[in-house]
């Protein structure tokens, strides 16, 4: 599988490999509300800060580091943390980071990174994306927005 192949499917008799040349910008952006949907929809019901990230980025570790007390305050409501991050981020560092990181945590193929981030604009991490209990997108943040901020859209989003 190579850094551009979106799904591999491999099978006793069929081997399918499905890469981003193959692909037009509406079959992109297809894949990516999909994937983004397979993440997100089990947690239908509650409010999802959907938080993309890298293990090597500063800003990403010192805005974990400033929410974890927003994320005490607002333990046992319903409020589920994502995490997504690329391939850019190290297999190894990441197994290593995400058991002190409280949340649900995602490794993206590099293609499917860069499908998320078209649909998304994503311009750089972190990014945040708050999710309300219905699945809808209310609100998006490139850079960190402070904690104030986000508590603020969690609890706005939990009172809808």
């Amino acid at each position: 599988m190579s850094a551009n192949d979106l799904f591999h499917i491999k099978s006793k008799s069929v081997t399918t490999t499905l890469s981003v040349e193959s692909l037009r910008f509406s079959q992109i952006y297809f894949l990516a509300i999909c994937l983004f949907y397979s993440i997100t929809s089990k947690f239908k019901g509650k409010v999802i800060l959907v938080d993309f990230w890298a293990t090597w980025c500063g800003p990403c570790k010192m805005a974990m580091k400033q929410m974890k007390p927003m994320k005490k305050d607002l333990e046992g409501k319903d409020i589920v943390y994502v995490f997504i991050a690329g391939e850019n981020s190290p297999k190894e560092t990441w197994d290593n980071m995400i058991p002190d990181i409280h949340g649900e945590h995602y490794r993206v193929t590099a293609a499917q990174w860069n499908y998320l981030s078209k649909q998304f604009s994503i311009q750089g991490v972190p990014t945040y994306i708050t999710v309300d209990k219905e699945g809808g997108i209310i609100q998006k943040y490139t850079g960190f927005p402070g904690v104030d901020t986000v508590k603020k859209e969690l609890i706005k989003a939990l009172e809808k």
